[in-house]
């Protein structure tokens, strides 16, 4: 059946969140109509933080969060702390 990784993720991103005020950088919507952008808390970037904490994936994303997640990984950090752990994309293509 597999972990709730994205259970996992959420309660990772209240914690840090909770109760406080954030600032939303609107990029672009993607083809759902979501929107894409970058979120800071008290100036730091909560994408990174999610990414080099073990707790996101990169999609779509540069150089330096290509990184951030290559050591979360490498370290064996939230999502990525035990084996089995595959890709939101690769896990929905495998349960079709």
């Amino acid at each position: 059946e597999g972990r709730a990784i994205g259970k996992e993720s959420t309660a990772f991103l209240e914690k840090v969140l909770s109760g406080q005020k954030i600032e939303v950088v609107f990029s672009k919507r993607d083809k759902y109509g979501r929107i894409l952008g970058k979120v800071f808390l008290r100036g730091k970037d909560i994408n990174h933080l999610m990414l080099s904490s073990g707790y996101a994936v990169s999609y779509y994303a540069g150089r330096v969060e290509e990184i951030l997640e290559y050591q979360a990984k490498l370290k064996r950090r939230g999502i990525f702390s035990s084996e089995g752990f595959y890709a939101p994309s690769y896990f929905r293509k495998m349960k079709n």
